[in-house]
């Protein structure tokens, strides 16, 4: 039923399809239809880090750290990482450092996101026609 969901779930994300939710809920991970049907208990398990990009696995933190799990609840590899992965599934962005997502080595320096002490406005933008 979708309040115990709502009341004890967390954590939901997308699948690159678009055809199915992963959640957390009372320390399982989930995944059911955008419609709430299907709901099928997974893994146990108590964080989603993102989908695979080919929507096949997704990666969460059960018992022994960060792995690729399958839709079946099979293990499929042991990562360490637990961030968003690149479209085309060869990185992985955890915090502001980006891994290569076969071997887990980090990708060059973390990403600089600060803003220039200089800049102090903000930018407002609008779509065509103000159509939101």
């Amino acid at each position: 039923n979708n309040h115990e969901i709502s009341q004890d779930g967390g954590n939901p994300i997308w699948s690159p399809r678009g055809d199915l939710i992963a959640f957390v809920c009372k320390g399982w991970i989930y995944t059911m239809k955008p419609d709430g049907s299907e709901r099928r208990k997974v893994i146990d398990g108590n964080y989603i880090g993102d989908w695979i990009p080919d929507g096949k696995a997704f990666t969460a933190s059960i018992s022994g750290g960060t792995h690729i799990v399958d839709l079946n609840g099979n293990v499929v590899k042991y990562t360490g990482l637990c961030g968003q992965w690149s479209p085309d599934g060869k990185m992985i962005l955890c915090g502001f450092d980006v891994y290569d997502s076969i071997d887990g080595k980090k990708i060059g320096e973390p990403l600089s996101v600060g803003i220039p002490k200089s800049t102090s406005k903000y930018f407002v933008y609008k779509r065509p026609n103000n159509i939101w």
